[in-house]
């Protein structure tokens, strides 16, 4: 399983996808003519040493407000560097909104073969994130084939309430359902960082707090 992390600033945002075997000569990246999306192409190996052809398409995700009018081409540049671990691909935001509240991924590969011997970075983008929070998660194979759809959000002001609900209605463990829920939620910007720092208690349903 393959995690993928995500990071802004307010002039770039950063999606790293950890996955090895990657041939840094295939690797190419284009901005599609809208400037609302980039493109990345890569080839790497599965365990059983077969050839995955990978596309990664991403597109910003705006809040409703800044949606209103769209007229700005969001993705100025996008460039990438690749290890032995990961790639990482770096977007050049425009000035204006400066905030991205998500990315929307669509990633395809196609294996050389059709075995399901390895998961590949398919299954594996679901697997952990930094983001806050990822939804829209559709995966699906026909033959050698394979493609997976989620959006991957930022931890932002505009989304933390919303974040703060859902923490607060679920327990934390399993076996303390009928005993504690998560409550007290807070949450801060940290200085100096584009992140905001959550914490919250173990709290009897029936606590006021």
């Amino acid at each position: 399983m393959h995690p993928i992390n995500l990071h802004q600033t307010s002039g770039h945002a950063v999606l790293i996808i950890h996955l090895s075997s990657i041939d840094p000569t295939s690797v190419s990246s284009l901005i599609v003519p809208s400037h609302h999306a980039a493109k990345i192409s890569f080839n790497h190996a599965d365990s059983s040493s077969a050839t995955l052809s990978t596309t990664v398409l991403v597109q910003p995700v705006l809040s409703q407000e800044q949606q209103r009018p769209l007229v700005v081409d969001l993705i100025q540049e996008c460039s990438y560097s690749v290890s032995s671990e990961n790639i990482v691909i770096r977007f050049k935001k425009a000035s204006y909104p400066s905030e991205w509240q998500a990315l929307q991924i669509h990633i395809k590969t196609l294996s050389s073969t059709s075995t399901n011997s390895d998961q590949s970075v398919i299954s594996a983008a679901a697997a952990s994130t930094t983001a806050t929070d990822m939804e829209g998660v559709v995966e699906k194979q026909a033959g050698s084939e394979r493609e997976l759809s989620v959006i991957a959000k930022f931890v932002t002001g505009a989304n933390t309430t919303s974040f703060q609900e859902a923490i607060r209605s679920q327990p934390l463990w399993e076996d303390q359902a009928d005993s504690q829920v998560v409550g007290n939620v807070q949450a801060k910007r940290v200085p100096g960082m584009n992140a905001i720092q959550m914490t919250a208690e173990l709290v009897a349903p029936s606590s006021s707090s």
